[in-house]
């Protein structure tokens, strides 16, 4: 994604602050978007994740309808439908309720203090961790960024998890059509299995979301081309595909980095499992 011209802010009333959030939040413009939030949240972590909507953000557009606003003196509830269209053509609908207060202009009010938490590949609030309203959890992460940086941090861990068990299902899959063989180079590796992915429930994805360099994060086990499943000793101890590059891990995960073995399981190995494991068929 790339970041847009700068949102002009117009914080003049309820409906007209939700929908200013809505286009800066859009446009990857967090800086304005904070302007329309109660909450000022630390300006370097604010850059930090606007840094990483910037690389991860697959929104291309997004709208507002149905709005119905209730004043009661200094505040506000907002309703509305918010429509959201992803890059890969996927339109997602929510139906959200956010609360304003008349604070300089009218400001968007985040959920409370250290009510955000990582749940699976997820971001929930402890206090009602079924509810969702999408809009006013964006409206949180923007005004308590190091807050959503450090629950982000537990949910990468379990989307590069993910990733890499997708890959392995594929891979998998691969070389079940080519009579139980890895008839690949490690080179072709990811177009090759690409074919044999399962994009339910989750979209086969090539990169850890830790990873900055727009390039493959998972590697194949060269030792194992050509080699069939049938030889391999140690399936479960014997490594297929692994988060780095040219034989060498990447501990991005509080020291540790994902590894799929030859039976299709997935497991985050630190420094000293890494120095353990096994490369040969």
């Amino acid at each position: 994604a790339k970041k847009l011209p700068k949102v002009k802010i117009d914080l003049s009333s309820p409906e007209r602050t939700v929908r200013s959030f809505v286009a800066a939040f859009s446009s990857n413009d967090f800086v304005s978007a904070a302007e329309c939030v109660q909450v000022k949240g630390n300006k370097v972590s604010l850059a930090i994740l606007e840094k990483r909507y910037l690389r991860d953000n697959d929104i291309v557009a997004s709208t507002l309808e149905s709005f119905r606003v209730s004043i009661n003196g200094n505040s506000a509830l907002v309703s509305f439908s918010w429509t959201v269209l992803e890059s890969d053509g996927t339109q997602q609908n929510y139906k959200g309720t956010c609360e304003v207060v008349r604070h300089k202009g009218w400001r968007l009010v985040p959920y409370a203090k250290n009510d955000l938490h990582a749940y699976g590949n997820h971001i929930i609030l402890r206090s009602a961790p079924w509810k969702h309203n999408p809009l006013r959890l964006v409206v949180t992460f923007i005004a308590r960024p190091e807050e959503t940086l450090r629950e982000m941090k537990k949910v990468d861990t379990v989307v590069c998890d993910i990733h890499i068990g997708q890959m392995s299902l594929a891979l998998l899959n691969y070389a079940k059509a080519c009579n139980g063989k890895f008839s690949l180079k490690t080179s072709d590796s990811p177009n090759a299995v690409l074919p044999f992915r399962d994009t339910k429930p989750f979209p086969l994805r090539l990169q850890c979301p830790v990873d900055e360099k727009n390039e493959i994060s998972y590697s194949f086990n060269s030792r194992l081309e050509e080699v069939a499943r049938k030889d391999i000793k140690f399936p479960a101890k014997t490594v297929m595909l692994y988060e780095g590059r040219n034989g060498q891990l990447h501990f991005r995960h509080d020291e540790r980095a994902n590894v799929a073995f030859a039976d299709g399981h997935v497991k985050a190995v630190t420094r000293a499992e890494a120095a353990k494991l096994r490369w040969n068929p």
